[in-house]
């Protein structure tokens, strides 16, 4: 084999075992919701962005336009950002997805998640 070859050879290698890096394959995040994906006016919502990699940023869509930007905290290390609402208004309906960043690249949408806000909440009487 020529030196050529082999050299190309050793490299496609070693770049195969950085390929998910390379393709923009990050793996999709999971979006959750507390306490539910349905909720009265008043409560407070906390969207849970959840990836495996280790991301420096975290985006939230609603209707597919980005809502809010979470920067990681580097105290409190964790594979999840919390996008947190006090008081959700029945205009916070919608249509929620999320994603990541890491340093070179941007992840893909996690699945999306229906946020359904019904009218006022009871206080009793």
């Amino acid at each position: 084999m020529s030196c050529t070859f082999t050299a190309l050879l050793c490299l496609g290698l070693t770049l195969s075992l950085w390929s998910p890096v390379l393709t923009g394959s990050l793996p999709k995040p999971i979006l959750r919701v507390q306490p539910d994906s349905v909720v009265s006016r008043w409560t407070k919502v906390t969207f849970l962005c959840e990836e495996t990699i280790g991301a420096n940023e975290y985006y939230l869509y609603k209707d597919g336009k980005l809502y809010k930007t979470v920067t990681k905290n580097k105290q409190k290390p964790a594979n999840k950002a919390e996008f947190s609402f006090s008081n959700v208004e029945l205009s916070n309906a919608g249509q929620y997805r999320c994603s990541y960043s890491t340093q070179d690249e941007s992840s893909g949408y996690s699945d999306p998640l229906e946020l359904v806000v019904t009218g006022e909440r009871h206080t009793g009487s």
